[in-house]
């Protein structure tokens, strides 16, 4: 009986010390490495990153495409966005349709 009441305290006092350690780290700045991750929303506007991986174009293809105005986007101060919908209208608008393998061409 009394190994169990034994197991009993260690196991209330690691609760306990969990419990405290989980409500201390967010005042010492610090996340608990059981909360969870922020859920990250998907923002209006693309960074040159994002769009990067989104479109897997090279970050210099991208900027070509901008300094020579075949990519729509936006400037916040020294920073390039891409507008979201206006850079998936821009991917459809780029959708090839071909023509029968007889004259072997797409449009």
């Amino acid at each position: 009986m009394e190994n169990f009441k034994f197991d009993f305290e260690t196991m209330v006092r690691r609760i306990i010390e969990e419990e405290i350690d989980k409500r201390i780290a967010p005042l010492n700045g610090q996340p608990h490495e059981a909360s969870p991750e922020p859920v990250q929303t998907e923002s209006e506007y693309l960074t040159v990153d994002e769009l990067s991986k989104l479109t897997g174009l090279k970050k210099a293809t991208i900027y070509a495409k901008r300094t020579n105005r075949e990519l729509p986007a936006y400037k916040f101060g020294r920073e390039l966005r891409f507008k979201r919908d206006e850079i998936e209208t821009w991917i459809r608008s780029k959708k090839q349709t071909c023509i029968p393998m007889t004259e072997r061409r797409c449009r």
